[in-house]
């Protein structure tokens, strides 16, 4: 049975096998709101917030699918992927200015209805909402909890947005070749490819973190958030 050309293969060679996916996307983000519950910086969302996590998703629907893409191909190098490291950059801002936990996860969620209306369609759907907001936007509310509601501030700032950098690295690799895309398409899951990826990938997303983190600081500053 096909639901929106989702096919849900599981038995594909080399595919994670799916209720780990499954404990993965219950267990994470039950597991952050309990901690961001018990440590009390579970707040209410204002209209400005929700009027910047609008904006911020539409400046990185417009650099991932517009601009940045255009720059990639431009520059055609191999993991140089400026229309990625763009949309972290452009979230990371946006978390950084309201500073409330599910900001991260909200914004890919709005985030991924713009990239459908503009240039995906709508194939693959609920999915991508939850691969998305419990994986990208879930690192970044991580980085909210560790600092109990202070995000990229302080010191530390380079090194929670290169956590974030490196926690970036892992979905696209890992969860979408070793899982989504068999399961919804089927395929061939290369672990080797997928391995070699992560280790490319993820030493320029770290700086491409850490960059983000030290510029949301000053864009935050400079708005009086």
């Amino acid at each position: 049975m096909v639901f929106n050309h989702i096919k849900g293969n599981v038995n594909i060679p080399g595919e994670i096998p799916w209720d780990i996916v499954l404990i993965y996307f219950v267990v994470a983000p039950t597991l952050l709101y309990l901690i961001a519950k018990k440590e009390n910086i579970i707040k209410k969302f204002t209209t400005l917030d929700y009027v910047y996590i609008g904006i911020g998703a539409a400046i990185a629907t417009v650099w991932e699918f517009f601009i940045g893409s255009f720059l990639d191909r431009v520059i055609a190098i191999s993991y140089i992927d400026l229309a990625f490291w763009g949309r972290m950059l452009i979230l990371i801002i946006v978390v950084a200015i309201i500073r409330k936990f599910g900001a991260g996860m909200l914004s890919l969620v709005v985030f991924d209805v713009l990239a459908d209306a503009a240039h995906y369609g709508w194939s693959g759907q609920p999915l991508f909402f939850i691969y998305e907001g419990l994986t990208y936007g879930l690192f970044i509310d991580l980085i909210i909890v560790i600092t109990k509601g202070r995000p990229f501030e302080g010191k530390y700032a380079a090194l929670q947005g290169a956590l974030v950098g490196f926690l970036w690295s892992l979905p696209d690799p890992l969860l979408w070749e070793g899982f989504l895309r068999p399961f919804m398409y089927g395929g061939i899951v290369n672990w080797d490819k997928i391995g070699f990826d992560i280790l490319m990938s993820f030493p320029f997303t770290i700086i491409v973190g850490a960059i983000a983190a030290l510029t949301s600081v000053r864009v935050a500053r400079a708005i009086g958030a």
